[in-house]
């Protein structure tokens, strides 16, 4: 039987697509208890309709984002079970697969779907922060600089540098089954275009 990795990188547009999906990113993170869980049981932790659920269910076990682990037969009917293709999933597009306005037009929902979920978790973090002392203080850091050709290749050196240490570093963690909590981390760097 299959079994889930530790880690997954997205690399291909259409994984990333399915995945950007407000309700199919839902689905993905339900499973931070690593329990596998049918469509049914997802859509009643959810509150929502089975039907749809299990459609949402369907596309990500089509381009293999979620998996069968289990079938139990329950009373005559069969229950499927599923887990996502690993325990951490990382969407990393860094150049627009194909040349199309069609592929470029994809590439930016998937941005702005991954910029507004941040939004909106990075926003709880700040409120939380307001009014529990323990909770970690989320950082926001936004930088604006002219910088020259040879300054701007270092620093997106370093940045892919210190992605790919901690990438790493994270999944040899959690190979080690070390129980952690959830941080959302966003790193863009662009030339600014008026």
């Amino acid at each position: 039987m299959k079994k889930q990795l530790d880690y997954f990188e997205v690399k291909s547009l259409k994984q990333a697509k399915v995945l950007s999906h407000d309700l199919r990113m839902k689905i993905i993170s339900m499973f931070r208890d690593e329990i596998p869980r049918t469509a049914k049981q997802i859509a009643d932790e959810l509150g929502m309709s089975a039907s749809k659920v299990h459609y949402h269910v369907k596309e990500l076990v089509k381009l293999e984002l979620l998996f069968l682990t289990d079938t139990k037969v329950n009373g005559g009917i069969i229950e499927k079970y599923y887990l996502p293709i690993a325990k951490v999933i990382r969407i990393r597009l860094s150049k627009t697969e194909g040349e199309g306005i069609f592929e470029h037009h994809e590439q930016s929902q998937i941005i702005n779907n991954t910029l507004r979920e941040f939004g909106k978790s990075f926003s709880r973090s700040v409120e939380e922060a307001k009014t529990n002392e323990e909770f970690l203080k989320p950082i926001f850091l936004q930088i604006n600089h002219t910088m020259l050709d040879e300054d701007r290749d270092e620093l997106y050196e370093e940045l892919r540098l210190l992605s790919e240490k901690w990438s790493k570093r994270i999944e040899s963690s959690n190979s080690c089954d070390r129980k952690g909590e959830e941080y959302n981390l966003l790193l863009g760097f662009h030339k600014v275009i008026d």
